[in-house]
């Protein structure tokens, strides 16, 4: 569908250390700035949220090695537009 990012996954490797989560939200080939984006654990609960950029670019650095779900919506469209990208993270590795 449009405006979804794709993330490649990888296995994490054991014993631990930290990674970060990168991307960009874009719906129709447009950057959307302003949106507020979750980082989600395998537990289902929040671990940390950012807002993107005036790019759509979004970060989460020093994250600890694992599963992790990336969640954003725009609410304030009539259509409750939303997307989701599942990411492994893995130590010393951008994702």
């Amino acid at each position: 569908p449009a405006g979804v990012k794709v993330i490649q996954l990888v296995d994490a490797p054991p014993g631990g250390g930290t990674g970060s989560v990168v991307g960009e939200v874009a719906f129709g080939g447009r950057p959307q700035p302003g949106l507020t984006v979750i980082l989600g654990g395998p537990d289902g609960k929040a671990k940390a949220t950012t807002t993107t950029d005036a790019k759509g670019k979004f970060a989460f650095k020093d994250v600890p090695a694992g599963p992790y779900t990336v969640v954003t919506a725009k609410a304030d469209t009539g259509k409750g537009l939303s997307g989701a990208a599942d990411a492994v993270v893995e130590a010393d590795t951008e994702t």
